[in-house]
């Protein structure tokens, strides 16, 4: 498992109940997050 900090566990378990095991939708939704984050933080 990835090592995630509180919050984005604390993110993934909401998203979690919200997907009702969907592990698939749910990392869908953590991977569009973290890539978003990455281009925010590497401006070209």
């Amino acid at each position: 498992m990835m090592k995630l900090g509180r919050l984005e566990r604390d993110e993934a378990i909401r998203l979690l109940g919200r997907y009702r095991g969907d592990r698939e939708a749910v990392y869908a939704a953590l991977t569009t997050r973290d890539l978003a984050r990455e281009r925010n933080a590497r401006p070209h």
